[in-house]
């Protein structure tokens, strides 16, 4: 089965947010948005639009490309190799996968 384009977007929103260290709950008060709609476009089940992924790049202090386009999109000067490597597990994680602290 492929991988749509909102599940792609939703593990990068999901990376973002624990790259960051911050909960779905502090996350979601960032955007102004419930919890519930943080989890659905984390799993996918939303678009997110344009401007909420802006927002949401910056409340999680990671480039805009990276929401876009993932690591197709990352230039070596912009992120560090730990960096990379831990937002790449992260990222790679099949859904339903939680991380401890999650």
């Amino acid at each position: 089965m492929a991988t749509s384009d909102r599940d792609l977007v939703g593990r990068r929103i999901r990376a973002a947010r624990v790259y960051s260290r911050l909960s779905r709950k502090q996350l979601a008060e960032r955007l102004e948005v419930s919890e519930r709609t943080e989890v659905e476009s984390e799993l996918g089940n939303r678009h997110v639009p344009r401007p909420e992924l802006l927002a949401i790049a910056e409340a999680c202090e990671v480039p805009m490309w990276f929401l876009e386009r993932g690591w197709d999109g990352w230039q070596a000067e912009d992120v560090d190799d730990l960096g990379h490597r831990a937002v790449r597990d992260i990222e790679d994680r099949p859904p339903g996968r939680r991380a401890v602290g999650d």
